[in-house]
């Protein structure tokens, strides 16, 4: 798998459970908000991956659809 690194968000906003970029070494960063239960960190994390593995930060900037079908 790619390089990922996990960092944690202190003081994420209300909603936030995790996000991830694609850094300009190829490398992807994973953010996840550390006030989060152990589980739903876990849940943010996996989700994240889904994200790295479908190739879904190459894919046009339609986050909604990106998302919709990340859900399926």
């Amino acid at each position: 798998m790619e390089n990922i690194i996990v960092r944690y968000l202190e003081n994420a906003p209300a909603g936030f459970h995790g996000m991830v970029t694609h850094n300009s070494d190829d490398s992807y960063t994973i953010l996840l908000d550390p006030n989060d239960s152990a589980e739903r960190i876990m849940e943010a994390y996996f989700h994240e991956l889904k994200h790295i593995k479908g190739n879904d930060l190459e894919k046009p900037d339609d986050v909604q659809a990106i998302e919709a079908d990340a859900h399926k």
